[in-house]
C-alpha cells in the first residue's frame, strides 16, 4: 500500500501530480472493489476534479454534490477503464465534466445559475484571475461581463446562457463577440 495515503492532501498536491500509470493502477484496483486503492484516488485527484466541477456550477454546495456523483461513477465503472485508450485523469475528468453539465441542463438548476452569483464566486476567487483581468473585465458593460463569465468561466455554451438568462441566442452571440474585442481593445491600449 502506497505509504503516502496518510499523509496531508497539501503534501500529495506539492508532490505533484501522479503519473497515467499510477492513476490506472488505482483505477484498476478501483474495478476490484478496493476501497483504500479508491481512497488514494480520491486524494490524488480529488482537488482537480473540483476545480473542473467549480468552473461550471457556480454554488458550492451544488458543485460538491456533482464531486460525489463524480466518484460515484468513477467508483462503479472503474472496470470500464482502458488505459490503452487514453489517460485516466483524462477518463476521470470527462465523466466529473459530463455530470456538471447534466447538473446545469436541468432546467430547475438554470435559475441557479444567476450572474450575479457567478460574478459573486469570480470575485471570491481571486486566485484564478489577475487584477489587470478583473479590472479589464470591470471596463466592459454588465451585459457582456456576465456572458463572458458564463461561456469562459463556467464552461456554459451560448445556447445555456441563453436559456439561463431569458435571452435571445443572438442577444449572447452579440454579447459575447462585442466583449471580446472590447477586451482586445483594451489590451492594445
Amino acid at each position: 500500500m502506497d505509504n503516502r495515503l496518510n499523509k496531508p492532501l497539501r503534501m500529495l498536491e506539492v508532490a505533484g501530480a501522479p503519473d497515467n500509470r499510477a492513476l490506472a493502477g488505482y483505477l484498476a484496483r478501483v474495478a476490484a472493489g478496493d476501497r483504500a486503492g479508491f481512497g488514494m484516488l480520491y486524494h490524488l485527484t480529488s482537488a482537480r476534479m473540483w476545480s473542473v466541477i467549480r468552473r461550471m456550477i457556480v454554488y458550492r454546495q451544488p458543485a460538491e454534490d456533482v464531486l460525489q456523483e463524480t466518484y460515484l461513477t468513477i467508483w462503479r465503472k472503474a472496470h470500464l477503464f482502458d488505459p490503452a485508450a487514453g489517460e485516466a485523469m483524462g477518463w476521470m475528468t470527462t465523466i466529473a465534466r459530463h455530470r456538471a453539465i447534466e447538473w446545469l441542463r436541468q432546467p430547475a438548476n438554470a435559475a441557479q445559475r444567476s450572474t450575479d452569483a457567478a460574478e459573486e464566486a469570480a470575485a471570491q476567487d481571486q486566485t484564478e484571475q489577475s487584477v489587470l483581468f478583473g479590472e479589464l473585465l470591470g471596463k466592459l458593460p454588465r451585459e457582456q461581463r456576465e456572458s463572458l463569465f458564463l461561456v469562459y468561466f463556467y464552461g456554459m455554451t451560448q445556447e445555456e446562457v441563453s436559456s439561463a438568462l431569458d435571452v435571445p441566442l443572438g442577444t449572447i452571440k452579440s454579447r459575447v463577440r462585442r466583449g471580446l474585442i472590447a477586451l482586445k481593445d483594451l489590451l492594445e491600449l
